[in-house]
């Protein structure tokens, strides 16, 4: 897991993540700005939930643990003894951000459909 936190920061994920935050920053914005009604609700609120779900529930929980992780590379001691804690706490915190993105997927979906 270390590894791929390693690498996972010097490959194309990042812009990725960083795009995708920001794509759906600027359709939130953009919806709220459009006439109200019910699609731009949803859709806003699909954002929201990407946006919040995603990005902050990654920027609070899941980049401490993988930097607390981290911090135990050179420790095999302390990674063993954290490992357990980290693979609860992560998988928990990474099940958010699956359903967070499902919901949004969903959400976009029919907002989409009735614009």
């Amino acid at each position: 897991m270390i590894r791929i936190n390693e690498v996972v920061l010097k490959s194309a994920f990042m812009p990725l993540f960083f795009g995708s935050t920001l794509g759906h920053t600027l359709l939130a914005l953009w919806m709220s700005l459009a006439p109200p009604a019910m699609p731009s609700a949803l859709l806003i609120t699909a954002n929201m939930a990407y946006l919040i779900g995603m990005f902050v529930c990654t920027a609070i929980f899941n980049v401490p643990l993988n930097n607390r992780l981290l911090s135990y590379k050179d420790d095999e001691e302390q990674l063993k003894h954290y490992w357990r804690t980290y693979q609860s706490d992560w998988g928990k915190w990474n099940l958010v951000r699956t359903l967070a993105c499902t919901l949004s997927a969903l959400m976009l979906l029919i907002g989409w459909t009735y614009i």
